[in-house]
């Protein structure tokens, strides 16, 4: 078995100042959402979530996830150039 060692620069920092590569940048954090569901469709996903052994914020979070891949292969799907006939 073979290992390997990554050598990383020694951080210099004044007493209390943190560690720039293990600060938090507020822009990337996760947002919250708030959404309006009808009784009907909010009975539909909880049945759903229990299939799926998730919560219904995880499957609503899988749910949209799966939604924003399939927009962005569809645009690169009509923005690729036609191949000759």
């Amino acid at each position: 078995m073979a290992y390997a060692s990554i050598e990383m620069p020694p951080f210099q920092s004044a007493p209390g100042e943190q560690d720039p590569r293990f600060q938090l940048d507020p822009s990337r954090m996760p947002q919250r959402l708030e959404l309006d569901l009808s009784e009907e469709l909010l009975e539909k996903l909880m049945r759903q979530a229990g299939r799926s052994h998730r919560s219904l914020p995880e499957l609503i979070e899988h749910i949209l996830s799966q939604s924003c891949v399939e927009i962005v292969e569809d645009a690169r799907s009509h923005d690729a150039p036609s191949l000759p006939e």
